[in-house]
């Protein structure tokens, strides 16, 4: 998008209209994008971020870094740092499927969602070990195409029984 395009190469000025009634500046979920101002047939793709805190230090997983996949009616979201470190979170459709706004526990009973962190030094912190982390899910398009928008926050623990706080995790990730 260049100019005062409010679309890829459609909208405003000096383009045809976009083919469908989406502005891709409006900061809303219109027209056939896929998620607010990214995606569908005439906005730029929905780049994949993940962002959170460990123990205070901020990290990031944005671009090829990002990965969310689809095996059954589990969510993947796997994202990786520069550094190499990870953040994953192995979601289960609740039981009444998956919805906008529905909350998700991923704690040691609550298998298979669950929720992971490798350091820098490659040492594995899982919900599955102990801890809990709550997954907010703000919007979903559970289908592969689609995208998991939201946050999440908690505790993780290594075999050992060492933890670490997660915090100010926020997430948005397309669905390959």
């Amino acid at each position: 998008m260049n100019g005062d395009e409010i679309g890829i190469d459609c909208g405003g000025g000096d383009c045809d209209p976009c083919a469908t009634n989406g502005n891709c500046t409006n900061g809303l979920l219109d027209g056939d994008e896929l998620y607010v101002d990214c995606g569908g047939s005439t906005c730029p793709d929905c780049m994949g971020i993940i962002t959170w805190k460990v123990n205070g230090s901020t990290k990031l997983a944005e671009d090829v870094g990002v990965v969310g996949s689809l095996a059954g009616t589990t969510i993947m979201v796997l994202g990786t740092t520069i550094s190499g470190e990870e953040i994953g979170l192995s979601l289960e459709a609740p039981g009444l499927g998956w919805q906008n706004g529905i909350t998700i526990l991923c704690a040691p009973a609550t298998i298979p969602t669950a929720c992971g962190y490798t350091d820098v030094l490659g040492v594995n912190y899982t919900s599955t070990f102990g801890g809990n982390v709550t997954v907010e899910v703000d919007y979903v398009d559970a289908t592969s195409g689609g995208i998991i928008v939201g946050t999440f926050m908690g505790t993780v623990v290594d075999a050992v029984g060492a933890s670490v706080n997660l915090a100010q995790g926020s997430f948005i990730v397309p669905i390959n």
